[in-house]
């Protein structure tokens, strides 16, 4: 939130007081943590995080950011994941949930990792995907079997701009996109991403979470990742190969009904029938579906909408976000969610009940003896 003096800095290492820490809820199963991060500069701010999950299918059990994680974690006030339907979803819908909790917190500032570092140019390609002509052409390539990415691509040519294949600069696209239809008063500012997202190689600094999925089997990772992350992984970790059995069951179980679930569509799920018999894992029934038409994103995506139960209806009934989870919050947190409360249109959760029985059903499904943590402490606050 903006202070008395209107300054605003990116958080990036500037330590927070010592009765400031965060202390985090109970982690959210297999998804991995992005975050929008700001921090005012000053004697009034108020230091904020939405920390925002996207499934990472390969990921082991990665928990919020703990207690002694460093400065970053801790000079946060709220973390926040969108709700329970939205992770998983393509990258618009995703953007659209989270910056919609943005935007009913009244923020002011939404800042991503961006590879352009180039907000001008994130704003004119959003602005060309309104104009008529574009979407003719997108349309023309759909109808041609090209992939949707691939169709926004080439159809961006006929417009002179060549769009970054970069994953942050594309998912920056798409919250700067959510941010013009929530007709938003959130400012959206880039920070310059260093290293590779896609990197398989450790480095020493800062890290790709790929190399550390990647190396997480094969060599140890403690000195790339938080004390309480490592101890985490330790214990117990978990891949979506091992809930193939249960994926491939489910599939054959439901074998004429699987376009309920949300994203089958275009036939995928005569090929999906096709191939469930024979493939005998995870990535070998990925590669047996994928096409031109179908990328491995939305693959993975409509495998998981099928494990977790997610359908078509489920979508339609949840086209807003109606809730707003805390994870987690120290004293300034507190402070401001007492303060924003009042004139938030939608409730704030900070302890589960009966309208998270989406996440209830996910969080069992990834490990059932996370269950009874996740109903009886969902929050630890000074």
């Amino acid at each position: 939130r903006r202070n008395d003096s209107g300054k605003y800095a990116p958080l990036r290492h500037s330590p927070a007081p010592s009765d400031n820490r965060i202390h985090p809820g109970r982690d959210e199963g297999p998804l991995r943590h992005n975050a929008f991060q700001y921090r005012a500069e000053g004697p009034a701010h108020t230091p904020f995080l939405h920390s925002c999950h996207r499934p990472r299918q390969s990921a082991g059990r990665i928990p919020p950011p703990p207690a002694n994680a460093g400065p970053t974690a801790r000079g946060c006030a709220v973390p926040l994941p969108p709700a329970g339907l939205w992770p998983h979803q393509s990258a618009d819908t995703f953007a659209f949930g989270a910056c919609s909790i943005l935007n009913h917190l009244k923020v002011d500032y939404l800042v991503f990792g961006s590879e352009s570092d180039n907000i001008d140019y994130i704003k004119n390609i959003v602005n060309i995907e309104d104009n008529k002509k574009y979407q003719e052409k997108v349309k023309e390539l759909l109808d041609n079997g090209i992939n949707y990415p691939t169709a926004l691509s080439k159809a961006l040519k006929d417009f002179n701009i060549n769009l970054s294949d970069s994953s942050n600069d594309l998912l920056g696209i798409s919250y700067v996109k959510a941010l013009k239809k929530l007709n938003s008063k959130i400012t959206p500012i880039t920070i310059k991403r260093t290293n590779n997202y896609n990197d398989k190689t450790l480095t020493k600094y800062i890290t790709s979470a790929t190399s550390i999925r990647e190396n997480i089997n094969k060599r140890s990772i403690k000195k790339y990742v938080p004390k309480d992350t490592y101890k985490c992984l330790k214990e117990k970790k978990y891949f979506i190969e091992d809930y193939y059995p249960l994926l491939k069951y489910k599939i054959m179980s439901e074998i004429n009904d699987l376009n309920k679930y949300n994203d089958v569509n275009e036939g995928i799920e005569n090929r999906i029938k096709k191939v469930i018999y024979e493939s005998n894992s995870y990535d070998e029934l990925i590669m047996n579906i994928k096409s031109k038409r179908y990328t491995y994103s939305k693959i993975k995506r409509i495998l998981l909408n099928i494990l977790v139960g997610f359908t078509k209806e489920d979508k339609e009934k949840n086209k807003e976000i109606n809730y707003i989870r805390v994870l987690g919050f120290n004293k300034n947190g507190k402070n401001y969610l007492n303060k924003i409360k009042k004139g938030c249109t939608i409730p704030i959760y900070t302890n589960f009940n009966k309208n998270l029985e989406y996440e209830l059903k996910v969080t069992s499904i990834y490990d059932e003896s996370l269950i009874k943590e996740e109903i009886k402490n969902i929050i630890i606050c000074d």
